[in-house]
């Protein structure tokens, strides 16, 4: 083959990938291999539960959800059940355990409650990270401190970030529980797939991010 026809052959050859990166928008970088993207992210942070103390009955809300609370800060009041202990007795005001944002109230005024019945949630909105989760074949090219970008639909912004951990697979839904035959109850032959959820570091998430905020991630590999 002549050098002329060569060179005409590879134009040809690479023509298509060119219009696919220039007319739909295909990432270069991914279509090569040196990336790996998934729509499978989330916002994560360290959640804080509160729960009730006693049984007893919600008397006062103090706060709502968006909130801005502090350690110790008074969430609600109970009025106790007959019969509650002295020491119950001093924990009539449910408190916060630690500074942070409200997610969720989710009790209303009335409401008779449980000991150890989540009453609210909370979480520090300048201690939030993302998690990716990938599938197993892909999560094999990742690798702490790779660089990540981080793409949140609900603000319509692209962070940049870097991978801060890659934990040990996990089954989404745990394992459908088996029959005498030894295969899983149910009709279906689909079962989950393991999944590997990787951490992903992101220095300033945008004000009113906080977990539970679907995103996208693109980790460079190369």
């Amino acid at each position: 083959m002549s050098p002329r026809r060569l060179l005409v052959f590879i134009a040809l050859a690479v023509l298509p990938v060119v219009l696919a990166v220039v007319l739909v928008g295909v990432d270069l970088t991914t279509l090569l291999g040196g990336a790996i993207w998934t729509e499978n992210a989330v916002v994560a942070g360290e959640v804080h539960q509160v729960s009730a103390p006693a049984t007893g009955q919600v008397s006062d809300l103090l706060v709502e959800a968006g909130d801005e609370v502090e350690r110790g800060q008074p969430l609600l009041t109970l009025v106790l059940a007959p019969g509650a202990s002295p020491t119950a007795r001093l924990a009539a005001r449910v408190r916060a355990p630690a500074d942070g944002k409200l997610l969720q109230v989710a009790v209303v005024r009335g409401q008779i409650v449980n000991a150890g019945q989540p009453v609210a949630f909370l979480a520090d909105p300048q201690r939030l990270w993302v998690m990716a989760f990938l599938d197993e074949t892909s999560a094999r090219s990742v690798r702490v401190g790779q660089r990540a970008e981080v793409y949140l639909p609900a603000f319509d912004r692209t962070l940049t970030g870097w991978v801060a951990e890659v934990l040990p697979a996990t089954t989404p839904g745990g394992t459908p529980p088996a029959t005498p035959g030894g295969r899983p109850a149910g009709a279906g032959p689909a079962r989950p797939q393991p999944v590997v959820p990787v951490k992903i570091a992101v220095e300033t998430l945008p004000e009113g991010a906080l977990p539970g905020l679907s995103a996208s991630v693109r980790i460079l590999t190369r």
